[in-house]
């Protein structure tokens, strides 16, 4: 089984990225499972809070 591992994503433009680069990559690498990291993507940097009322 190959994983592969994807260290933080930053903000909209990483996410774009790696949308478009994340198919071909496991394709070629013949991955089975990808993990990514995208806390720092949230609104807080990673600290993503719901409003309590």
């Amino acid at each position: 089984m190959k994983i592969l591992a994807v260290g933080d994503i930053v903000g909209k433009t990483g996410i774009q990225k790696l949308k478009q680069a994340l198919p071909n990559l496991m394709q070629e690498n013949q991955v089975d499972v990808c993990i990514v990291n995208r806390r720092k993507c949230s609104r807080w940097n990673g600290n993503y809070r719901k409003n309590v009322s």
